[in-house]
């Protein structure tokens, strides 16, 4: 199976490198952009921000792009996997002698089908995830933390009155 779906599953991982690269983009330049207002007060450029606020929509949007491309070919090739190892469990239940279609009935033939080939379909999906969730965990910047809390955050979590848990599901 990996001769015949290798190559198109293959061929979709610069599409995954590529909007891990922009997930990783977007919090660096939001980042740059919060410093940017921080630091500058009113007296910031403009065109700097503007410039930041463009850079975080094009990697928002190159990133949705990649990353529904990369699950489209990934689904599709799913899909042949699903196809093939259905041909594969119908081609052998042809070839089961009478002794053999009595050890397995026709509701496991048909779970095997339908729902064993389906879940091969589905992991095609995620099976870059094995190398990719490193990646990404590495990639992750670190968020600054804020020396104070935000009063109004702060303030709301104590106003916010106490619910005790009911008896009932309808509350």
């Amino acid at each position: 199976m990996l001769a015949a779906f290798g190559g198109p599953f293959a061929a979709v991982i610069p599409h995954r490198l590529a909007g891990d690269l922009c997930t990783f983009a977007s919090p660096l330049l939001l980042q740059a952009l919060l410093r940017l207002i921080e630091e500058g007060g009113m007296a910031f450029s403009k065109v700097d921000a503007v410039t930041l606020v463009a850079g975080i929509f094009v990697a928002k949007s190159t990133e949705m792009f990649l990353v529904q491309n990369y699950f489209h070919h990934c689904f599709r090739v799913g899909w042949r996997v699903r196809a093939g190892v259905t041909g594969l469990i119908m081609k052998k239940t042809l070839k089961l002698s009478g002794e053999g279609r009595a050890k397995y009935g026709m509701g496991e033939v048909t779970s095997l089908v339908s729902i064993d080939a389906l879940r091969l379909c589905v992991a095609c999906g995620y099976l870059h995830y094995l190398w990719a969730s490193p990646v990404q965990v590495r990639q992750q910047p670190a968020t600054p933390t804020s020396p104070h809390p935000a009063p109004r955050a702060e303030a709301a979590r104590r106003a916010a009155p106490r619910r005790l848990p009911s008896a009932c599901s309808c509350c």
